[in-house]
């Protein structure tokens, strides 16, 4: 459903919002410039915006893949619903995904595996996932040559984050033609299962169905905006990707035994302020993307609920007041 299309319909938008390079010139990040093969993804100067060309855009969806911040969408849907999407796909705690460059049956097909971000795969493990195959061709003869270095990737994510927690084993196979992810003892909240395919869960998932195909032919009729990004408060807030982590903490709440290793590709971070050093110009909570930063009675506090580890504030304070806790236990 997210793959390349004939007609050309884009489905990935880009919310310049989200993009930690439009609020600081020093901002290194550059992943979805690195992922994009076909260099369709434009990133202007800071304040601008992100745009695709929509001339050089073949739908693969690496950038959305490889965003931690969440700066790139899948038309028509949310995070969690194209995960859940996933889910119905799994069967006895099995999930099976593959490239377009397979012929593998009955499985999740994605036009490539870099399209897929630790945070989705974390989720489907509180889900009750336990394992996922994911069926790959060959990279190096494949137009977007990088799908499974960006997913393994993903993967080294996961399993920094399975280091902190108590009681759970990751393993990681690679065949040549599929990579096993397995994890057992992981903490979830629901069992996965196959879709309820009574009366009312058929029509419900035949309902979601033509929803999502529906609401990526209706954009084609909205162009692509190339908008400023706007520092109000009201564009301060997590994006899908960062709510859908939080969902994931929330549940593994508890399970930690060991301090998390701070990881930028996972948007959850904890930073330490010197109060000696502030010199309370405000500059970092003007463009804090998330609105973790805030002023009060002249002083500048920090609250980690939102963070997602941008490092914009490192990068804008003079007074190099902001360091990154490289070990930390999530809230």
């Amino acid at each position: 459903m997210f793959g390349l299309r004939a007609n050309k319909i884009l489905t990935v938008k880009p919310d310049s919002a989200f993009c930690v390079r439009m609020y600081h010139k020093k901002a290194e990040c550059r992943d979805c410039l690195d992922a994009c093969t076909e260099d369709a993804v434009i990133i202007g100067r800071p304040g601008t915006g992100i745009s695709i060309d929509e001339t050089k855009c073949i739908n693969c969806g690496k950038c959305v893949g490889v965003c931690a911040y969440g700066a790139f969408k899948r038309s028509g849907t949310t995070e969690d619903i194209f995960c859940s999407f996933m889910l119905d796909k799994a069967k006895s705690g099995l999930l099976q995904l593959s490239c377009r460059e397979t012929i593998i049956k009955r499985v999740y097909r994605l036009e490539c595996l870099g399209e897929l971000h630790a945070v989705n795969l974390l989720w489907l493990l509180t889900k009750g996932i336990s394992s996922f195959f994911f069926h790959h061709g060959a990279c190096s003869e494949c137009r977007l040559q990088n799908g499974c270095d960006i997913l393994g990737k993903q993967i080294d994510s996961i399993r920094n984050l399975c280091e902190s927690l108590s009681g759970v084993n990751l393993t990681v196979e690679t065949h040549e033609d599929k990579i096993v992810l397995t994890a057992e003892g992981f903490p979830s909240v629901k069992a996965a299962g196959p879709v309820n395919l009574n009366r009312r869960g058929f029509f419900k998932h035949i309902g979601m169905e033509m929803t999502l195909g529906l609401a990526n032919t209706l954009d084609v009729f909205s162009a692509q905006e190339y908008k400023p990004v706007s520092f109000s408060g009201n564009r301060k807030k997590p994006s899908q990707r960062q709510m859908l982590l939080l969902a994931v903490l929330t549940v593994l709440k508890g399970n930690f035994s060991n301090p998390f290793h701070y990881d930028r590709n996972l948007p959850v971070c904890e930073m330490d302020i010197d109060e000696s050093r502030c010199s309370r110009c405000g500059l970092c909570v003007r463009l804090c993307p998330t609105g973790s930063l805030s002023l009060s009675d002249g002083r500048v506090v920090y609250s980690s609920d939102f963070c997602s580890g941008c490092q914009t504030c490192i990068k804008a304070c003079t007074e190099k007041c902001f360091s990154v806790k490289v070990n930390f236990i999530p809230r």
